[in-house]
């Protein structure tokens, strides 16, 4: 089985995703199961709603996050791209709680009028942390491959 290429137009259908992933039951052909994979979209969508701990120098949000911003929303993201060691779930994610808490942050994101920067991209419109969240969604999903 390979990755599915799926998109997103509003943070309900990712929500309506992950219940159907959650509900049917899924095969990886990724690494992560769908507790971690939500608890690592969650690491961003906080952070979008709630601000980041820490930030890349402005110098390099500047010079490489906006160019890289614009890549990421036009073309995706590739299997095996880097992300923020902080954003990688433990082994021992638990599957209920991190599924129930990126609904909830999609919830709040779905009704966000303020976001907060991004540590990499810098500043972000509610508009753009759209693009960016659904593309982001649509990848990670794309590895669990509904059964039913």
């Amino acid at each position: 089985m390979q990755h599915r290429k799926i998109e997103f137009s509003a943070y309900e259908e990712v929500i309506a995703e992950i219940e159907r992933l959650e509900k049917s039951g899924y095969d990886r052909v990724g690494q992560w199961n769908l507790g971690q994979v939500c608890h690592h979209l969650d690491y961003y969508f906080t952070g979008s709603l709630d601000g980041f701990k820490q930030m890349l120098p402005w110098i390099i949000r500047v010079l490489l996050g906006k160019p890289m911003y614009w890549w990421l929303v036009r073309y995706g993201t590739r299997p095996g791209s880097k992300t923020a060691p902080q954003s990688v779930p433990p082994e021992t994610t638990e599957e209920k709680t991190a599924i129930a808490g990126a609904k909830e942050s999609l919830r709040r994101l779905a009704t966000a009028r303020t976001v907060h920067p991004s540590a990499l991209f810098g500043e972000l419109s509610v508009e753009q942390w759209r693009a960016l969240h659904l593309g982001h969604a649509a990848h990670h999903l794309g590895f669990l491959i509904p059964k039913a």
